[in-house]
């Protein structure tokens, strides 16, 4: 819209310009010539960013990899993150705050829980689609039933689970070179989207190649919650 206006004022310009003296020609017309490139070079970058905002949507360069090939809780070594660090799910051992993996499968899970280390582990509830749990309970009716038991901290946490070649640990490991899932909860869900987004800008911007995109560096931060609760969010580099 600003081009179109410039190119009217110029157009003005002109014809004010026939009903004048010859002068007045000569002091209107290099003032028309001065507004054009003003206005053209503040147009293009615009231009520019949409077209890259558009790549990005168009090429969300990890949601091809969603559900590729789905795991069970036992389909695979699995890691975890808890007190500041990544720790292999077999025997709690410790490979460190950092890791690398290759990623070549994702998917979502939900867990309803008490969300009380202190509950029955049989109180926890797995899903797929996070209405349903796996052994065919309604997880919201779940969480209603766990809350009239005296769990008022119950509820249903959307997750992640990533698929991947274990690349590098900053401990050592016997599990690197080998496939590994790593289940992150929901801060590390939302972690990982935000990751997937710029991922995508940065490909679409010719900054990093597909490839180079699926190799996910992990971190484990440890944090607090308000009422100064413990806990380890897991951070994408």
């Amino acid at each position: 819209m600003a081009l179109n206006k410039a190119n009217a004022n110029a157009t003005a310009a002109t014809f004010e310009s026939e009903e004048k003296d010859e002068t007045m020609i000569q002091d209107t017309a290099p003032a028309a010539e001065q507004v054009a490139p003003a206005t053209t070079a503040l147009a293009a970058p615009r231009t520019s960013a949409l077209a890259t905002a558009n790549s990005v949507v168009k090429m969300n360069v990890i949601s091809g990899l969603k559900d590729t090939f789905r795991v069970e809780f036992d389909s695979l070594p699995g890691i975890g993150a808890s007190q500041g660090t990544f720790n292999l799910k077999a025997d709690d051992t410790d490979i460190g705050a950092e890791i690398s993996i290759q990623l070549l499968s994702y998917q979502e899970s939900w867990v309803a829980s008490p969300n009380d280390t202190k509950a029955d582990v049989e109180l926890v509830k797995y899903s797929d689609d996070g209405v349903t749990s796996r052994d065919g309970i309604n997880l919201l009716a779940h969480v209603e039933d766990l809350k009239a038991q005296g769990y008022g901290k119950a509820k249903i946490a959307h997750r992640v689970i990533l698929v991947g070649e274990l690349l590098a640990t900053a401990k050592d490991c016997d599990k690197v070179g080998e496939l590994v899932m790593v289940d992150l909860p929901d801060s590390g869900r939302r972690a990982f989207n935000t990751y997937v987004l710029q991922a995508s800008y940065a490909v679409a911007k010719g900054r990093k190649t597909t490839e180079e995109a699926a190799v996910l560096k992990l971190k484990a931060v440890p944090e607090k919650t308000k009422s100064g609760e413990k806990y380890t969010k897991v951070a994408f580099a």
